[in-house]
């Protein structure tokens, strides 16, 4: 038994690793302290303890509220109003409270890497409790299998959801347009809320409804066709849903990796926001990391600086051959 409860106990923990590695190493110049992130770990793992508290209430609250024989709806509060809000808003919490004000805070990417720390602490608790609860309740062998479906799904889902609230938080402390005002950079910041409370509500209820909807089958002893038609969609409802899930956070990651650059130069004055969606990012890059539209190459934009180009102006003229939409901008003659 002692065997399986080490086995066990590095089958939680693995998954965790390996989100807190990627992470790290994405994070490929400036590397953020030791401490700072130990200590965003630790408040991720301490959030387990008004998080159950939360819950616990919430879900009582909605014995009363919500009708017994109203699968949906049940599964509805469970979902998003116990799981999803509860989790990441003292997850925003925690990490908004630690990182905002602090000078390591000082990148765009390390919104994400903070905000992965914070989330993953919270889920490598969450995932050595449901498995040591199963191992304990049903065996071991369903104890193995629910450590590899969690593995699979429940911490890559705390992981990205982790990626949208810290990539919300670092366009709310970075970005120009959100750097104006409390207002803006609030707006910014409750938008990730919105989208992590959004994925993780869907994820929950996908699955609470599912096993719902199986145990209040009618006859599992025999075969129905209902039953298996239906487990069959919620199947590839819930892969075709964290496949989306995971392209839309990875395209976060590496929206914020791609401005990663050495402290060797002012980051601000090298920014460009792309006229086709809008993006900001490094004006050294060949193509807008989120919709691939191409700029000016670094010769021509060194060809044409001594004549008072700017580097927006290079991409807004590059923008105008496959879109036909204006002229493209003209150059002063008397510039010299």
């Amino acid at each position: 038994m002692n065997n399986h409860l080490y086995l066990l106990l590095g089958a939680a923990t693995a998954p965790v690793i390996i989100g807190l590695w990627y992470i790290f190493a994405k994070d490929r110049y400036n590397k953020e302290p030791a401490h700072m992130l130990l200590g965003a770990f630790l408040l991720g793992v301490v959030s387990i303890l008004p998080i159950g508290i939360i819950e616990f209430i919430i879900m009582g609250i909605g014995s009363l509220v919500v009708p017994e024989n109203s699968p949906l709806l049940s599964s509805a509060w469970a979902a998003f109003i116990a799981a999803a809000v509860t989790e990441e808003c003292f997850k925003l919490f925690f990490l908004y409270a630690f990182v905002w004000n602090s000078p390591e805070f000082d990148e765009r990417f390390d919104g994400i890497v903070y905000g992965v720390f914070v989330s993953l602490g919270f889920a490598c608790v969450e995932n050595i409790l449901y498995i040591f609860g199963f191992l304990f309740s049903d065996g071991v062998a369903t104890a193995y299998s629910i450590s590899l479906m969690r593995a699979i799904f429940s911490i890559p889902c705390h992981f990205f959801c982790g990626v949208i609230l810290g990539y919300y938080l670092s366009l709310a402390k970075f970005e120009r347009v959100h750097t104006t005002s409390p207002g803006a950079q609030g707006s910014a910041i409750l938008k990730g809320l919105f989208f992590a409370v959004l994925f993780h509500g869907i994820y929950d209820f996908i699955l609470i409804y599912s096993s719902s909807f199986s145990a209040n089958a009618p006859d599992e002893s025999s075969f129905n066709l209902k039953t298996t038609v239906a487990s069959a969609i919620f199947i590839n409802v819930f892969l075709a849903f964290n496949i989306l899930f995971w392209k839309h956070c990875y395209k976060r990651i590496n929206h914020l990796a791609s401005l990663l650059r050495p402290n060797s130069f002012d980051e601000q004055s090298a920014l460009i926001t792309c006229s086709h969606c809008g993006t900001t990012y490094m004006s050294d890059l060949s193509a807008c990391p989120n919709c691939k539209q191409t700029t000016y190459s670094s010769a021509l934009a060194e060809n044409n600086s001594s004549n008072g180009w700017t580097n927006q102006d290079l991409h807004n003229l590059n923008r105008f051959p496959s879109n036909h939409e204006a002229e493209p901008p003209q150059r002063n003659p008397h510039d010299i």
